[in-house]
Protein backbone atom coordinates (compact mmCIF):
# COMPACT_ATOMS: atom_id res chain seq x y z
CA UNK A 1 0.00 0.00 0.00
CA UNK A 2 3.10 2.76 0.78
CA UNK A 3 4.56 1.27 -2.53
CA UNK A 4 1.42 2.76 -4.32
CA UNK A 5 1.15 5.96 -2.31
CA UNK A 6 5.05 6.67 -3.13
CA UNK A 7 4.65 5.36 -6.55
CA UNK A 8 1.12 7.06 -7.61
CA UNK A 9 1.63 10.51 -5.43
CA UNK A 10 5.16 10.33 -6.95
CA UNK A 11 3.45 10.09 -10.57
CA UNK A 12 0.50 12.41 -9.98
CA UNK A 13 3.18 14.97 -8.64
CA UNK A 14 5.77 14.63 -11.73
CA UNK A 15 2.17 14.65 -13.79
CA UNK A 16 1.48 18.37 -12.75
CA UNK A 17 4.82 19.63 -13.22
CA UNK A 18 6.61 18.83 -9.90
CA UNK A 19 10.42 18.39 -10.60
CA UNK A 20 11.73 14.88 -10.36
CA UNK A 21 13.48 15.21 -6.82
CA UNK A 22 10.73 17.50 -4.95
CA UNK A 23 8.12 14.69 -6.19
CA UNK A 24 10.28 11.69 -4.92
CA UNK A 25 10.83 13.19 -1.62
CA UNK A 26 7.55 14.19 -1.16
CA UNK A 27 5.95 11.38 -2.20
CA UNK A 28 8.26 9.09 -0.52
CA UNK A 29 7.38 11.29 3.11
CA UNK A 30 3.86 10.61 2.44
CA UNK A 31 4.22 6.96 2.21
CA UNK A 32 6.69 6.43 5.19
CA UNK A 33 3.66 7.51 7.29
CA UNK A 34 1.36 5.20 5.86
CA UNK A 35 3.80 2.34 5.52
CA UNK A 36 4.62 2.48 9.71
CA UNK A 37 0.53 2.46 10.39
CA UNK A 38 0.08 -0.34 7.95
CA UNK A 39 3.23 -1.87 9.05
CA UNK A 40 2.44 -1.50 12.92
CA UNK A 41 -0.88 -2.72 13.20
CA UNK A 42 -0.89 -5.62 10.18
CA UNK A 43 2.43 -6.42 10.27
CA UNK A 44 3.98 -6.63 13.58
CA UNK A 45 1.19 -6.73 15.69
CA UNK A 46 1.88 -3.92 17.71
CA UNK A 47 0.67 -0.46 18.28
CA UNK A 48 1.96 2.72 16.91
CA UNK A 49 3.87 5.14 19.24
CA UNK A 50 5.40 8.23 18.60
CA UNK A 51 8.99 6.56 19.90
CA UNK A 52 8.60 3.74 16.84
CA UNK A 53 7.38 6.24 14.48
CA UNK A 54 10.59 8.18 15.09
CA UNK A 55 13.20 5.04 15.12
CA UNK A 56 11.16 3.94 11.76
CA UNK A 57 11.48 7.92 10.02
CA UNK A 58 15.26 7.83 10.82
CA UNK A 59 15.61 3.97 9.32
CA UNK A 60 13.01 5.23 6.23
CA UNK A 61 15.56 8.19 5.37
CA UNK A 62 18.12 5.22 4.48
CA UNK A 63 15.34 4.08 2.59
CA UNK A 64 14.40 7.20 1.12
CA UNK A 65 18.00 7.33 -0.22
CA UNK A 66 18.52 3.94 -1.10
CA UNK A 67 14.88 4.80 -3.35
CA UNK A 68 15.71 7.90 -5.05
CA UNK A 69 19.48 7.18 -5.61
CA UNK A 70 18.39 3.95 -7.51
CA UNK A 71 15.85 6.58 -9.27
CA UNK A 72 17.97 8.81 -10.27
CA UNK A 73 20.99 6.33 -11.11
CA UNK A 74 18.04 4.45 -13.37
CA UNK A 75 17.75 7.54 -14.76
CA UNK A 76 20.21 8.68 -15.99
CA UNK A 77 21.55 5.20 -16.98
CA UNK A 78 18.21 3.90 -19.37
CA UNK A 79 16.91 7.24 -20.14
CA UNK A 80 13.08 5.61 -19.00
CA UNK A 81 10.33 7.52 -17.84
CA UNK A 82 11.16 8.82 -14.56
CA UNK A 83 7.89 6.64 -13.56
CA UNK A 84 9.25 3.54 -14.45
CA UNK A 85 12.71 4.32 -12.52
CA UNK A 86 10.64 5.04 -9.54
CA UNK A 87 8.57 1.80 -9.67
CA UNK A 88 12.71 0.22 -9.50
CA UNK A 89 13.64 2.67 -6.51
CA UNK A 90 10.80 1.49 -4.53
CA UNK A 91 11.42 -2.13 -4.92
CA UNK A 92 15.17 -2.20 -4.01
CA UNK A 93 14.32 0.07 -1.06
CA UNK A 94 11.50 -1.58 0.28
CA UNK A 95 13.85 -5.09 1.15
CA UNK A 96 16.34 -2.68 2.82
CA UNK A 97 13.05 -1.60 4.71
CA UNK A 98 11.33 -4.41 5.76
CA UNK A 99 14.79 -6.02 6.96
CA UNK A 100 15.60 -2.85 9.31
CA UNK A 101 12.09 -2.65 10.64
CA UNK A 102 12.11 -6.68 11.54
CA UNK A 103 15.55 -6.53 12.71
CA UNK A 104 15.51 -2.78 14.51
CA UNK A 105 12.23 -1.10 14.70
CA UNK A 106 9.93 -3.20 15.88
CA UNK A 107 12.16 -6.16 17.69
CA UNK A 108 10.38 -5.70 21.33
CA UNK A 109 6.82 -6.47 20.71
CA UNK A 110 4.26 -4.08 21.76
CA UNK A 111 1.13 -6.35 21.45
CA UNK A 112 -2.14 -4.84 20.41
CA UNK A 113 -3.59 -7.18 22.99
CA UNK A 114 -4.59 -5.04 26.13
CA UNK A 115 -3.15 -7.17 28.60
CA UNK A 116 -0.13 -7.40 26.91
CA UNK A 117 0.52 -3.51 25.55
CA UNK A 118 2.96 -0.88 27.60
CA UNK A 119 2.90 2.55 28.15
CA UNK A 120 3.75 5.24 25.84
CA UNK A 121 2.14 7.69 23.43
CA UNK A 122 -0.20 6.10 21.00
CA UNK A 123 -1.29 7.08 17.77
CA UNK A 124 -5.41 7.55 17.03
CA UNK A 125 -7.31 4.94 18.54
CA UNK A 126 -4.91 2.43 19.62
CA UNK A 127 -4.30 4.96 22.73
CA UNK A 128 -7.45 3.36 24.29
CA UNK A 129 -5.97 -0.22 24.34
CA UNK A 130 -3.96 0.79 26.89
CA UNK A 131 -7.28 2.04 29.11
CA UNK A 132 -7.58 -1.65 30.82
CA UNK A 133 -5.76 -2.05 33.72
CA UNK A 134 -3.21 -4.90 33.99
CA UNK A 135 -4.45 -8.11 35.83
CA UNK A 136 -2.55 -8.55 39.26
CA UNK A 137 -0.39 -11.39 39.69
CA UNK A 138 -2.70 -12.63 42.46
CA UNK A 139 -5.36 -12.23 39.74
CA UNK A 140 -3.85 -15.33 37.85
CA UNK A 141 -4.74 -18.40 39.91
CA UNK A 142 -5.93 -21.36 38.79
CA UNK A 143 -9.57 -22.34 38.49
CA UNK A 144 -10.43 -24.00 42.28
CA UNK A 145 -10.57 -27.46 41.92
CA UNK A 146 -13.58 -29.83 41.69
CA UNK A 147 -14.36 -32.38 44.12
CA UNK A 148 -14.11 -34.81 41.41
CA UNK A 149 -10.74 -33.87 40.48
CA UNK A 150 -9.61 -34.89 44.09
CA UNK A 151 -7.96 -37.86 44.94
CA UNK A 152 -10.37 -40.32 47.41
CA UNK A 153 -9.59 -39.84 51.25
CA UNK A 154 -8.20 -42.94 52.76
CA UNK A 155 -11.13 -42.87 55.51
CA UNK A 156 -12.26 -45.99 56.84
CA UNK A 157 -14.80 -47.14 54.85
CA UNK A 158 -18.05 -48.68 57.39
CA UNK A 159 -20.65 -50.36 56.69
CA UNK A 160 -24.14 -51.04 57.79
CA UNK A 161 -24.59 -54.36 58.97
CA UNK A 162 -27.79 -55.95 58.67
CA UNK A 163 -29.41 -57.23 61.43
CA UNK A 164 -30.31 -61.02 61.29
CA UNK A 165 -33.29 -61.81 64.02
Amino acid sequence: MAAIVDGGGFALLHEFGVEILPAAVTSFLVAVVVNFLLTSIFVFKQIPSVRKFGLFFIFALLGMTVNIGVMMFSIQLTHWDPRICKIIGIAVAFFINFFINLLIVFRQKESLEPERASGGTHFGAQAELNSKPKPKPSEHKSAPIQKSQTKPSKQKKTRKRKSVR
